[in-house]
């Protein structure tokens, strides 16, 4: 985990990413240019793996996240990378649903 973690850890915008974590790591990999500069400010780039998760999460809700597939996803990531998370802590977890609020303005 380190390698990820030794540098900058900003988040994406916050004017020091060349030189960041988000260089080595695979899921970051749209944010540069095949030369690693960063890429310019109104270039296009697409995160298809999470299009992919969020169409998922609309189409089946929150299950995939906790208990299935998108789950055993980040849980692999996370070990992959030395951390400790596992399907039982992914599963102990929830969020409650409500429907979407409306207000007037």
């Amino acid at each position: 985990m380190l390698k990820y973690t030794d540098k900058c850890t900003k988040p994406p915008g916050c004017g020091k990413i060349e030189d960041s974590f988000y260089e080595n790591d695979p899921m970051y990999a749209g944010l540069f240019e095949a030369d690693g500069r960063l890429k310019a400010v109104g270039s296009h780039w697409s995160r298809p793996e999470y299009a992919d998760t969020l169409q998922i999460l609309a189409d089946e809700g929150d299950e995939p996240f906790y208990s299935g597939r998108i789950a055993e996803d980040i849980v692999k990531v996370v070990q992959e990378r030395g951390g400790l998370l596992n399907m039982k802590d992914m599963e102990s977890e929830s969020s409650p649903l409500s429907p979407a609020q409306i207000a007037d303005m």
